[in-house]
C-alpha cells in the first residue's frame, strides 16, 4: 500500500504542476495562426478615432515688423516714428542723450535727431 499512496502522491503533484504552468502560461498574439480570437460583438458604429484637438493658432507679435535698413542718421524723431513703434522705456542723460528702449532695439537721439541705434536680436548686450 505503501508504493500506490507514492505513486499517487507524485502523479497528483504532476498534475498540480502542470495546471499551474499552464495558468502562468502567457496568452497567443490575435494575429499568430492557430489561436482562437473570442467571438467580439458587432455595435454596426463604425469606429470614430479620437482627434487631437485643433493647436491655437499663433500670437501675432505686439509690435510691428520694423526694418533697420530704413533706419539713417539725422532722422527726426517724427521720422523714425513712421518706421518704430513707440518705444517701451525712454531714458535720458545729463549730457542730451536719450534713449529708446525696444527690448529687441535701441536707439540713440542726440538733440532730437537719430545718432545711433543697436539691434539687439543680432548682438544681444553682454551680461
Amino acid at each position: 500500500m505503501g508504493r500506490l499512496n507514492r505513486t499517487a502522491l507524485l502523479l497528483g503533484s504532476a498534475l498540480i504542476g502542470a495546471m499551474l504552468l499552464g495558468a502562468c502560461e502567457t496568452a497567443p498574439d490575435e494575429g499568430s495562426p492557430g489561436t482562437r480570437v473570442p467571438n467580439r460583438p458587432e455595435t454596426g458604429l463604425p469606429r470614430i478615432a479620437q482627434r487631437d484637438p485643433e493647436p491655437a493658432p499663433l500670437q501675432s507679435p505686439r509690435i510691428k515688423m520694423v526694418d533697420f535698413a530704413l533706419l539713417r542718421v539725422g532722422m527726426s524723431k517724427a521720422e523714425v516714428r513712421a518706421i518704430f513703434p513707440d518705444p517701451n522705456e525712454i531714458e535720458t542723460s545729463t549730457r542730451g542723450l536719450e534713449v529708446w528702449g525696444y527690448g529687441f532695439a535701441e536707439l540713440l537721439f542726440r538733440d532730437g535727431l537719430l545718432e545711433n541705434w543697436f539691434n539687439l536680436r543680432d548682438h544681444p548686450p553682454r551680461r
